[in-house]
């Protein structure tokens, strides 16, 4: 066979196969779509798209599934009703699509007590994906960047700063101990907190992402 006939065939052959594709994306599309609202085919300005392969590419050919894919990648440790909420899609869709992006590897996703948090795949440690969950908690993160911000602060003074109460402030900080994001000084009169250095980096960095 001559090296043009050949050259012909192949091309041929690509172009049937991305037909095939495309067909069985629309009609798993369709199928998906009938759980809920569709959104458009592009969502703010996060095109982080890093997977790659035939099937990491198949699978974010569908464009509510590359929105869910690139919402998550723009908000690390969203939990599930947030990505629902954010946007605007019913939960079942969201469960839907995000099965088949776990499942492909594209995402991943950990228990952070009542909720499940996701995450693009393969760009956070686990350590860095714990830090992030936490700071999730919006007093959580006030707190830890009050603590940077004024090390050996007392107990009182951080209460006060962020407006709960000492009972609450105990609780937060008890888990914040705990997963050794900070450390606690008491002596006769006063407790106070500061960052334990060996997590100072990692909070810092993780903080950029939110």
């Amino acid at each position: 066979m001559k090296r043009g006939s050949a050259l012909t065939i192949l091309v041929v052959l690509m172009i049937l196969s991305l037909a095939l594709v495309g067909s069985l994306t629309e009609n798993e599309e369709r199928g998906a779509m009938k759980l809920g609202p569709t959104l458009p085919l592009v969502y703010g300005s996060l095109p982080r798209i890093t997977s790659s392969g035939i099937m990491g590419q198949w699978m974010l050919n569908s464009s509510t599934r590359l929105i869910i894919y690139n919402y998550v990648s723009g908000s690390p440790g969203v939990h599930f009703r947030g990505i629902c909420n954010g946007l605007g899609l019913s939960v079942g869709v969201i469960q839907y699509h995000l099965e088949h992006l776990t499942s492909q590897g594209l995402l991943t996703s950990r228990r952070d007590r009542r909720y499940r948090r996701y995450f693009e795949a393969r760009r956070f440690s686990e350590e860095e994906m714990e830090v992030i969950s936490t700071l999730r908690s919006e007093t959580a993160r006030r707190a830890i960047s009050i603590i940077l911000e004024s090390p050996r602060i007392t107990h009182g003074a951080l209460a006060s700063t962020l407006g709960i109460s000492s009972q609450g402030l105990t609780w937060l900080m008890g888990r914040l101990k705990e997963e050794g994001a900070v450390g606690v000084e008491s002596d006769c009169r006063y407790v106070r907190y500061t960052i334990n250095e060996g997590y100072r980096e990692t909070l810092v960095d993780c903080l950029g992402f939110l």
